[in-house]
């Protein structure tokens, strides 16, 4: 779940500057490897008529060290 939350997060404060919109917690769907081998995650926007602003895909990775969970989108 952590992993999920981090991901989600990392979603939020990349969309916020684009959209000036607050997002809930169910407007971005993670998608990430269920055996938990991958550290690769993919984010989808849920419901958000952006007209454009928000791409339809982003993929990120996940990094874990020392019990802390860091997640870093990439476009």
């Amino acid at each position: 779940m952590t992993r999920i939350f981090s991901a989600k997060e990392a979603y939020y404060k990349w969309a916020y500057p684009q959209t000036s919109c607050m997002l809930n917690f169910h407007d971005v769907e993670i998608v990430m490897d269920p055996t938990m081998e991958s550290t690769e995650f993919s984010a989808h926007p849920l419901n958000w008529q952006d007209n454009g602003v928000l791409p339809e895909l982003l993929t990120g990775r996940l990094m874990i060290d020392q019990g802390m969970v860091i997640s870093l989108l990439i476009q």
